[in-house]
């Protein structure tokens, strides 16, 4: 199977709290691991990456020796988790980047209202 992909995400964050858990529930075999990036092994990963001072809103995803950030994470992430995600990574990597990336941002930055509106809060 090789190296899984590694996630950072924020853990303060229910929405992205809530969208690991449903990462996790797809994966069984375990092809993308997901960490807090605030926590330990997040914060190392980012410290040897040299992206320490990256905001925590940006999700980034360190899979086959490269970093892919933002809507690109995303895309990525779902091709990692392996044959059935691939076509939906596909159908979200034929959005073009800027609109991709807008809804991405939006998303990103209204996080915690949409964890707050939902009544999600932290795993």
């Amino acid at each position: 199977m090789g190296t899984p992909a590694t996630l950072l995400y924020d853990g303060d964050c229910g929405l992205c709290s809530r969208s690991v858990a449903w990462l996790r529930r797809r994966d069984p075999r375990g092809r993308v691991q997901a960490l807090p990036a605030g926590d330990g092994p997040g914060q190392a990963m980012l410290r040897v990456a040299g992206l320490l001072g990256v905001e925590k809103k940006t999700v980034l995803l360190f899979w086959r020796g490269k970093v892919y950030r933002g809507s690109a994470a995303v895309v990525r992430t779902l091709w990692a988790m392996g044959r059935r995600w691939k076509a939906a990574a596909a159908a979200l990597w034929l959005v073009p980047w800027p609109l991709r990336e807008l809804g991405y941002r939006l998303v990103a930055r209204y996080r915690h209202l949409i964890s707050k509106a939902c009544g999600i809060g932290p795993a």
